[in-house]
């Protein structure tokens, strides 16, 4: 969820400091938000079904698209490969497009504190980020992957895990909290007024102070207690007190 709507990393934070004052920013995020919901169900029930019916390995991330997606489309012959193709050829573009707005926070704040160009700063951060990059995917490749492990995990699996379950939650759980607690109420009602009615905004309001808080704190312990126990939350949970 918050890799896929780009939450806890600065995108959408500093898109909507770029936004009009007067823009219905709830209006948009609703938008964005069922439309994303509307396409991970699309997706998971075409590409689940298509593994199941050939006996596939069910997993996620790099593997499922990598691996098992292509695997799979095998069995479909000629057009198999030509799907997984176009598949591979629309991935790609959403990668790029997706380098673009993780770039943007640290280039505009690179822009904006030390006064450099916007090239300079977007070749050197994302050449600093494509240098990282290679170290990390050599984490998985012989001979060098025995050097670069973290605990028994490879860089890569390490990386992604702390990418993609901490550092974004803990980054949306800071964003929430200084909504939340650290910016005054009645500058939050000046700036959502054009869109909110005090009905809304005060269970908005209340959702950011309390509601959103606790799910994202709930998030993180939970990712937190399976990256190090290899046991769901419940399960861990149920097993520590001998139920």
């Amino acid at each position: 969820m918050f890799f896929s709507l780009s939450l806890g990393v600065g995108i959408i934070i500093t898109y909507a400091a770029s936004s009009q004052s007067n823009q219905n920013l709830f209006k948009s995020a609703l938008w964005v938000v069922l439309s994303g919901i509307l396409i991970a169900i699309m997706a998971g029930l075409m590409i689940f079904t298509f593994v199941y019916e050939y006996n596939g390995a069910v997993g996620g991330g790099a593997g499922l698209i990598f691996i098992t997606l292509p695997v799979m489309l095998s069995h479909l012959g000629i057009w198999g490969n030509v799907i997984a193709f176009l598949f591979l050829i629309a991935f790609s573009f959403a990668g790029i497009t997706s380098a673009i707005s993780l770039l943007e926070p640290a280039v505009m704040y690179v822009c904006e504190t030390y006064h450099w160009s916007r090239a300079k700063a977007t070749w050197s951060i994302a050449g600093g980020i494509s240098a990282l990059g290679i170290i990390i995917i050599c984490s998985i490749c012989t001979p060098m992957a025995d050097y670069l492990t973290i605990g028994g995990k490879t860089l890569m699996d390490s990386i992604e895990f702390l990418s993609a379950n901490i550092i974004m939650t803990l980054g949306g759980l800071l964003a929430v909290t200084f909504i939340g607690w650290a910016v005054p109420k009645n500058q939050l009602q000046q700036h959502t007024a054009h869109f909110f009615n005090n009905i809304a905004f005060t269970l908005w309001y209340i959702i950011m102070r309390y509601i959103a808080p606790l799910i994202t704190i709930m998030i993180l312990v939970a990712v937190s207690i399976k990256f190090f126990t290899g046991e769901d939350a419940v399960d861990f949970i149920f097993t520590s007190l001998g139920l």
